[in-house]
């Protein structure tokens, strides 16, 4: 195995950048962490491919990720977004 070479570990990093994206118009501020520990993940991931203990730990914040869609956000009056008009 090569270092930065695998698509299998560029995969996590895209998914990590988009779900911090979408974090940023969202209420749920967990989304945003999620997705900065699955590209800090992805980074060492593609830097050290022999570690296989960190795509055990990207696929339990995948599962967060997906968990996260029914948590419920802030109360109705504290829910401020950048992407409201």
């Amino acid at each position: 195995m090569r270092a930065w070479l695998r698509w299998q570990d560029w995969t996590p990093l895209t998914v990590g950048v988009a779900t911090v994206s979408s974090g940023v118009c969202s209420p749920v501020w967990g989304l945003c962490v999620a997705g900065v520990l699955c590209v800090v993940l992805a980074v060492a991931n593609l830097a050290w491919p022999w570690m296989t203990v960190l795509e055990w730990v990207q696929a339990a914040i995948a599962a967060a990720v997906v968990g996260l869609a029914w948590f419920p956000g802030p109360t109705p009056v504290l829910r401020i977004s950048v992407c409201q008009s």
